[in-house]
């Protein structure tokens, strides 16, 4: 299994917030670990469907990131794969990135059960921004689910 593990400094990995990175290529799971290390986060970059898999169901991710180019599947199938496996990692955050120019792919990404869809970010700090957006986007709705 290849994997690419971003260990924060300072912090107990059991305590930093933990993310999936999935379908990356190795140069951008390099600069985004590094920033999400800089940040204190703890990552794990998988490329295959089937660790992917493994992974979401047997180890507990406070976010999952989709590359959607990347991704060896169709990614609005495997979001909504991701969104049915129970497990630790099963209510994680999912932000799906893409640089599709396919009319209506955010849309299938989106409905697929991806809380945040964003183009693909140049600067990996803007991953930091959009991981903070995806997961208070997702705490509202379970909390508006919670209180109603």
């Amino acid at each position: 299994m290849e994997q690419n593990q971003c260990t924060p400094r300072n912090r107990s990995p059991s305590v930093a917030p933990s993310v999936l990175l999935a379908g990356f290529p190795s140069d951008e799971v390099e600069r985004i670990g590094a920033a999400l290390d800089q940040m204190g986060w703890a990552s794990t970059a998988l490329g295959k469907e089937a660790e992917i898999q493994a992974a979401f169901t047997t180890t507990r991710f406070d976010v999952t990131v989709i590359d959607s180019e990347h991704l060896e599947v169709y990614a609005p199938h495997f979001i909504a794969r991701l969104r049915g496996m129970q497990g630790p990692s099963s209510d994680a955050t999912i932000l799906a990135v893409h640089n599709s120019v396919f009319a209506g792919f955010k849309d299938q990404l989106s409905q697929a059960g991806a809380d945040l869809v964003v183009p693909k970010p140049s600067d990996p700090r803007m991953y930091m921004i959009n991981f903070i957006r995806a997961a208070t986007y997702r705490l509202q709705n379970i909390g508006k689910r919670h209180a109603g």
